[in-house]
């Protein structure tokens, strides 16, 4: 008896459901961990955070007021804009269904801002900020390390002299605000990270790119 052409044999059959299985596992996957840990985003947001905790206040006179300098240039530039034309308002667009993109080894497959703008996180660098310095010069010294955590440790008590008792008191109060920070940026932003792992490394690579040449970092 003759098998017809076109007719799939049983293992054919039981192959080409395994195969359509096994690729809509992969893209499950990829699909959970690019939107449960959105990479790119963290890392923006640990880049803006850390460099604005190093920016410099801006310089102002011994009235409050901006200097000569700094007066000048918003006149300069409130001029140059007053030149320019206003741009027409783009014609508003009819809303469109959303689109479901499936790709993989594509990190955010969808788009989400990481935010560090909540009060609390504010009210933490705030306090972050005033340690700068006071933390860069036990860093220059070689007694306080960054950690790949994110956290900081003073590695070498020595070099700190009869200051040791209170840098070790620093270290805490900056430690404290660090963990509560991590905290707070997964809390607020519903990232899927338990021990704030991935947040923390982002950060960490940030304070050891911002900190002063010669930091001892620690894995």
């Amino acid at each position: 008896m003759k098998r017809e052409t076109g007719s799939m044999t049983p293992i054919a059959r039981r192959l080409g459901r395994a195969t359509t299985l096994l690729v809509c596992a992969l893209l499950v996957s990829c699909i959970t961990v690019n939107v449960n840990f959105p990479e790119t985003a963290v890392q923006k947001a640990a880049n803006d955070f850390v460099s604005d905790l190093y920016k410099p206040a801006p310089a102002v006179a011994d009235n409050g007021k901006a200097t000569a300098t700094e007066a000048a240039d918003v006149k300069n530039a409130v001029k140059k804009s007053s030149k320019k034309k206003t741009p027409k308002a783009p014609a508003a667009q009819p809303d469109k269904p959303t689109t479901w993109i499936f790709s993989f080894g594509v990190t955010d497959a969808f788009a989400q801002e990481v935010s560090t703008g909540s009060p609390k996180a504010q009210e933490i660098k705030g306090r972050m900020k005033g340690r700068i310095a006071e933390l860069d010069k036990w860093k220059s010294k070689g007694a306080v390390c960054e950690t790949a955590d994110g956290m900081l440790v003073l590695k070498h008590p020595e070099k700190a002299g009869g200051d040791a008792g209170a840098v070790s008191q620093l270290l805490k109060a900056e430690n404290d605000d660090r963990d509560a920070l991590y905290a707070e940026i997964v809390d607020h932003n519903k990232i899927k990270d338990r021990n704030q792992t991935r947040v923390r490394s982002f950060f960490a690579a940030e304070f050891k790119k911002f900190s002063p040449a010669g930091t001892c970092f620690e894995n």
